[in-house]
Parts: C-alpha cells; sequence; structure tokens
C-alpha cells in the first residue's frame, strides 16, 4: 500500500491499475462541507526512468489525459509503454499513427461541416475538410501544447482523437 499525507487529507493507494486507482483520502479536518469529495482526481508521483527530455505524450500521459483512436480500441497516449520504451523513434511513430487518423476526418464528415470557412486562428481562409487534411506535426504539437495549458481541465479524461482535434481546430486552434 502507498500512502502520502497533503495539507488537506492522508491518501492510501489500495489498487493500482493500467488506467485507474482504488484510493482512501482520509480529510485531516472532516467537518463541514468538507475539500475533499467523491470523484476528485488524485495525483501520484512515479519514479520514472531519467532521461534528459521527455515528449509532450510523456506530459499527456502524467496528467492523465487520454488520447484514443476514433473506436477507442487503441490509446495513442499510454503511459506504461512511454514509461517503458519512449524513444524518439516510438513518439514520432505515435505521433505519425495521429496524423493518419486526423487527415483521415474530412472524409467522414458531410459537405456542410467540411465546407465550414474557418475565420480566425492558424487555419483562418481554409475550410475545415482543408485544414484537417493539411495537418503537420508541428500542428500536433501546438494542440498537444493546448491540452497541457489547460491540464485542470482535460486531466483524468479520454478523449477520441477524431472529435478532440476536429473541435481544436474549429475553435480557432488555440495554443492556450
Amino acid at each position: 500500500m502507498w500512502e502520502a499525507r497533503f495539507g488537506i487529507s492522508k491518501c492510501s493507494a489500495m489498487e493500482v491499475k493500467p488506467r485507474s486507482a482504488l484510493v482512501r483520502v482520509t480529510p485531516s479536518e472532516p467537518k463541514g462541507d468538507g475539500l475533499v469529495k467523491e470523484g476528485d482526481l488524485v495525483t501520484l508521483r512515479a519514479r520514472t526512468p531519467k532521461m534528459e527530455k521527455r515528449s509532450p505524450l510523456w506530459s499527456l500521459a502524467r496528467y492523465h489525459i487520454g488520447i484514443l483512436n476514433g473506436d477507442g480500441k487503441k490509446e495513442y497516449v499510454e503511459y506504461r509503454k512511454l514509461y517503458k520504451d519512449e524513444t524518439p523513434g516510438v513518439v514520432d511513430g505515435i505521433e505519425q499513427d495521429m496524423l493518419k487518423e486526423i487527415h483521415g476526418i474530412p472524409a467522414l464528415l458531410d459537405a456542410k461541416a467540411a465546407g465550414t470557412k474557418l475565420n480566425k486562428g492558424i487555419f483562418a481562409g481554409k475550410t475545415v475538410g482543408d485544414a484537417l487534411a493539411g495537418i503537420q506535426k508541428s500542428h500536433l504539437e501546438t494542440f498537444f501544447g493546448f491540452l497541457l495549458n489547460n491540464r485542470s481541465y482535460f486531466a483524468g479524461h479520454n478523449y477520441f482523437l477524431p472529435r478532440v482535434f476536429r473541435a481544436w481546430v474549429e475553435a480557432d486552434a488555440p495554443a492556450e
């Protein structure tokens, strides 16, 4: 059993699984409505192999920002794989798979959605379909930065890449 004390509570990990853990949280002062509620996100820090520079995929995994393929059968951001095998080649392979799926999104859109003109952001003047078909690795990195800059919202959840990436593009592809 793993245990840690924080200012407002003590946390004990009772069971750890690949995508979840059963934890017991004991508030320091269990009075009033309390600061800890069922369903709160608990972050555990793990010792990891020392690497000079970790990828943005590792940062997403660290905050449990899961990115799945369109049918949910493949995890692009997988903590255990990145923990053991994170190399530039592995990361590039994952990113190439993501780009391939993103480039396929326009074929799934109806004509109206694909033809919607983007008025602001890095894709201003393009249609949604053209923007998605032309996504490059630099756009993917900006997207990762957006998720990480807003990790308090995205942490602890899984997202289907086609949905979340398209929504990001339609929201003018913000960096923050």
